[in-house]
């Protein structure tokens, strides 16, 4: 901080203004931006209002660079002012910088793709590089790796963990709903199928999924039930999430069957006689929940 007894820069050149300021003593290693308040204190060392000056930002960066006040107070007013005490009077500088990060510039030059890692980690699920386990379902066989299964599903870790065969069999699954599976652990995407298969392949999926606790892929299975659901396969999806404990879904199928169009247009059919018996008490929650025409 500096001080000028006969000033600097002010309009009048000064010879009546006390001058203070803030400079820079050494050439800093980037630009930064410095704000400044300069306030004169009373006998009890607070801010005095009326002499209280705050200066427009700088940007500094080499040694000399800074800020001041040209025409902080008037001579003839310090002298006057109870401020001055035994010929001395004492100035509060606030002080706000700000540092330029230096990244911007290499944001201009360097473009960073996306990650392309679920890709990546796709071409080996396919080429099976590396590959240290092999599963059989069925009549087919996956080559897959540990250190990718485990930390995606607390139920392969476990298997790992107990077994080092480097072949373990998978019953009671459709190849289809393995390969859907290993596809969405390896890539974090469930594989397109064709329209007139969602339902099914979301189903066998979800089951998939909540044997190997993938409780995403369940959420991501739901939201495709729910999305699909019509007259025609509601009876199955309510009777489905019933099953599982899907609530979501439940959800989605109660309000489709709100409508008593849409409850009396499938309550004879073989899926609704299904849902009745597995489930006698859902009669009593539909026409509870039915909009009477």
């Amino acid at each position: 901080m500096v001080y000028y007894p006969d000033g600097c820069d002010a309009p009048d050149g000064g010879s009546d203004w006390i001058s203070v300021g803030l400079v820079l003593r050494h050439t800093a290693a980037t630009d930064f931006k410095i704000r400044c308040t300069f306030s004169l204190l009373d006998h009890a060392g607070k801010p005095m209002p009326r002499y209280t000056t705050s200066c427009q930002t700088r940007t500094c960066f080499h040694k000399g660079d800074g800020i001041a006040s040209p025409t902080f107070i008037k001579k003839e007013e310090l002298e006057e002012s109870p401020s001055l005490i035994g010929d001395c009077f004492s100035v509060k500088c606030d002080v706000t910088v700000t540092k330029f990060r230096m990244e911007y510039t290499a944001r201009q030059f360097v473009m960073v793709p996306t990650s392309n890692i679920h890709e990546q980690f796709s071409r080996i699920l396919v080429t099976a590089e590396v590959a240290d386990v092999i599963f059989e379902v069925s009549c087919e066989t996956f080559a897959a790796h540990r250190c990718l299964l485990a930390p995606r599903s607390s139920v392969f870790m476990e298997q790992f963990l107990q077994n080092v065969q480097p072949r373990v069999r998978i019953n009671d699954m459709n190849p289809r709903v393995f390969r859907a599976l290993l596809h969405f652990i390896y890539t974090d995407f469930v594989p397109e199928v064709d329209d007139d298969e969602t339902m099914e392949m979301a189903q066998a999926l979800f089951v998939a999924a909540d044997r190997y606790n993938l409780q995403k892929l369940k959420l991501v299975c739901e939201k495709t039930l729910c999305n699909c659901i019509d007259t025609s396969m509601v009876a199955t999806a309510l009777l489905f999430a019933e099953k599982h404990g899907c609530v979501e879904l439940k959800k989605a199928c109660l309000k489709l069957l709100s409508s008593f169009q849409n409850l009396k247009a499938i309550r004879e059919t073989d899926d609704f006689k299904n849902l009745k018996a597995a489930h006698p008490n859902i009669l009593e929650e539909l026409v509870a929940n039915v909009n009477t025409p």
